[in-house]
């Protein structure tokens, strides 16, 4: 009887995990193209989207003392997104796709398809002197690729 009891025990236990892992999987493959979002509706519709998971794709800018997200459609100075890598390995990425832009300006631009969470600010900022009121913080590049030189930047 004991052994009986302890095997059901058991089985019961291994079917409980293999929901939880079930769940994961679902929550991983949740984020798809069509429910990306773009980058202006994001912004658009901050309070929505705050602290949530988001697919988008968005302009990613990095020079001295600056990493923000933009769409060259929906510029506005004042809704600059900063932006932080989780995973080190997400951001060497990047590091294939340097420009003359960078050779000559010390600027890095590139158009990226990324996964992560979308912040607004509570009672402090983001960034540089804590003068962003959002933060995307990537968990994952899913796409990089040039951007002209004749794009506009965000000032």
């Amino acid at each position: 009887m004991k052994i009986f009891c302890f095997s059901v025990a058991l089985l019961i236990f291994a079917s409980q995990i293999g929901c939880a892992s079930h769940s994961v999987d679902e929550q991983e493959v949740r984020l798809t193209t069509s429910d990306e979002v773009s980058f202006c509706q994001l912004l658009d519709r901050s309070r929505e989207f705050d602290n949530r998971e988001v697919l988008t794709t968005a302009i990613l800018l990095t020079q001295f003392e600056t990493a923000v997200l933009y769409d060259a459609s929906c510029i506005n100075e004042e809704k600059l997104v900063w932006y932080e890598i989780k995973d080190e390995s997400e951001q060497e990425r990047f590091s294939t796709n340097l420009t003359s832009e960078y050779e000559s300006r010390g600027t890095f631009r590139a158009k990226v398809k990324i996964s992560g969470t979308f912040h607004v600010k509570k009672a402090r900022g983001f960034g540089h002197l804590n003068s962003f009121e959002y933060l995307f913080s990537i968990s994952k590049v899913i796409s990089v690729s040039a951007v002209k030189e004749d794009v506009p930047y965000p000032w």
